[in-house]
């Protein structure tokens, strides 16, 4: 994956937003992911961070040389060091960094295969962060409300609690279908490349082709062209009866 900076990465946004461009769907939807591969499920509902990471890797065909914190997509990528060290790089990123390492996977994979959201997608997407907004606001009027000694912040704070434990539940069974998505297509791309393909790696160097030992078989002897021999003509009637011109 590589930095998008300047016109490069405003093109890549305009052919996201273009709908000709991005034609292919996901293998799976979100919805039904859960159901596409259950171990998948579980491993991500109990280590997020741990399948963050094993996706992100394969995101990038296991080639951490062209890992970039966040893919790019922030002001820091590219500077922090990441040639150096790039899996503790990834591993930080995971850690303080969750929601954009899904999001930066996510985007990798659709740029790779050319992939777009159904409206269920957006719709699940788009109401488990409508939560998230939603919970913080209910957390800060509840400090607010705590703070100022108003009449009821203890109901006040409750229900600020209830909201952000459903917006937590939310938030990881939405991260955990996202994810088993990106399992389910990762599959789907590497059985169609073949095993072991990186598309990403510089080509072999091919060989010349060298003589067996001895040496070529000599070749047979080639005969010499013949000459074809001509047909006599046909004996037309002017050859057979003269004419005779009179004065």
């Amino acid at each position: 994956m590589v930095n998008h900076k300047g016109p490069l990465k405003q093109e890549l946004l305009d052919a996201r937003a273009n709908p000709a461009v991005y034609q292919q769907v996901w293998k799976t939807p979100l919805w039904k992911a859960p159901c596409a591969s259950p171990g998948c499920c579980v491993a991500s509902f109990a280590c997020l961070y741990c399948a963050a990471y094993k996706l992100h890797k394969r995101a990038l065909y296991n080639d951490m040389s062209r890992y970039i914190c966040c893919a790019g997509t922030c002001p820091c990528s590219g500077r922090l060091g990441e040639s150096q060290c790039p899996e503790l790089c990834m591993a930080l990123e995971v850690f303080f960094c969750f929601p954009i390492n899904v999001s930066s996977t996510r985007f990798m994979i659709q740029d790779q295969m050319r992939i777009q959201n159904t409206q269920c997608d957006n719709c699940l997407i788009g109401t488990m962060l409508i939560c998230n907004y939603l919970a913080c606001l209910c957390s800060i009027f509840a400090c607010i409300a705590s703070l100022a000694g108003m009449p009821g912040s203890e109901a006040v704070q409750e229900a600020s609690q209830l909201i952000n434990c459903i917006a937590q539940w939310l938030w990881c069974s939405v991260c955990t279908c996202m994810q088993v998505q990106h399992h389910v297509q990762l599959n789907e791309r590497d059985s169609t490349m073949g095993p072991g393909a990186n598309p990403m790696a510089a080509p072999v160097q091919q060989e010349m082709a060298r003589p067996p030992p001895g040496g070529y078989p000599a070749l047979p002897p080639t005969r010499a062209p013949q000459a074809i021999p001509k047909a006599p003509l046909p004996a037309t009637h002017a050859d057979c009866h003269p004419v005779h011109l009179s004065a």
